[in-house]
């Protein structure tokens, strides 16, 4: 259920994305001023993703009126997709970072693979495209390294000990 909806959301903004690319193109090869279009595409891009957002956030204030409308089961419910408030509001600083041109256009993988970053996903913060974006294209960053290998490792372990050794432990006093 969560793959169809934020499918739906990197389309769509990278579809902005490569409007962008093509108006600044546009400017520079035909010398003509396309600002209207990129202010155009930028209140696009802001306003589909603050709807889409709520769209999902509200679902279930919907339900009760199609459950009557469509007859539909009793036990009929519209799932909250997880994640949805990272990464759609982490898609409109990256159009205002693509309007303002201080982000470049990438390839679909590398804007997926940013969106979808799972930590960022499952705990935040919103973090900006323009920082994340630089490690994929790191020639160093694609090939294995035991050794960095390693240090993440030993970095999961050690996170994961202090959660359970002191999170954990603390967790009832609050």
């Amino acid at each position: 259920w969560n793959v169809p909806v934020i499918l739906v959301s990197i389309l769509v903004n990278f579809a902005i994305s490569a409007g962008f690319q093509n108006l600044t193109d546009l400017e520079e090869v035909e010398e003509v001023s396309v600002t209207g279009r990129k202010k155009f595409l930028l209140v696009f891009g802001i306003l589909f993703n603050i709807l889409y957002l709520c769209a999902f956030k509200y679902a279930s204030a919907y339900e009760g009126i199609l459950r009557g409308r469509f007859s539909l089961p009793e036990d009929f419910s519209i799932l909250f997709p997880i994640g949805i408030s990272y990464y759609t509001l982490s898609q409109i600083p990256f159009v205002a970072d693509r309007y303002r041109e201080e982000t470049e256009h990438d390839t679909f993988l590398n804007f997926t693979l940013t969106t979808v970053f799972f930590p960022k996903l499952a705990e935040g913060p919103i973090i900006r495209y323009g920082k994340v974006a630089p490690q994929f294209h790191d020639p160093k960053r694609r090939e294995f390294s035991p050794d960095a290998f390693m240090r993440g490792l030993v970095r999961f372990f050690l996170g994961l000990a202090k959660k359970v050794l002191i999170a954990d432990r603390l967790a009832p006093a609050s």
